[in-house]
């Protein structure tokens, strides 16, 4: 996947989920581009900053995403996205909790609008 990789570990290094013990991109490219574990990224991008290949990892990232199927929480917040432009599940009870705290009700994103944004 990455042929231009000098296994030099810079990427490994600076990856806050790997300093975690937990299994992510980037450590997870050389296994598999099918490896789930590639949705643990936070999206730091400090991988690709770090990179002295200049390897793009951000779009090496998202096409591992694409041939792998999300666990299912991502997967229920990329179905959430889709259908309201968040990712947590909206529900009109949010709403009330959120006056309850003094916070503004949270609003929707035209439909018309978000299909735009998500295709």
């Amino acid at each position: 996947m990455l042929s231009d990789c000098r296994h030099c570990d810079a990427c490994r290094r600076v990856c806050p989920v790997l300093k975690l013990g937990v299994p992510a991109f980037p450590a997870c490219y050389e296994t598999s581009e099918r490896n789930p574990a590639v949705w643990n990224c936070t999206n730091c991008w400090l991988c690709h900053e770090a990179c002295p290949a200049g390897i793009n990892l951000w779009q090496k990232k998202a096409l591992a995403q694409q041939q792998c199927i999300p666990p299912a929480a991502i997967a229920q917040g990329i179905d959430n996205l889709k259908a309201t432009g968040l990712v947590f599940p909206f529900t009109p009870e949010l709403n009330e909790r959120r006056r309850a705290h003094g916070l503004d009700p949270v609003k929707l994103l035209d439909q018309r609008k978000l299909s735009l944004l998500i295709s």
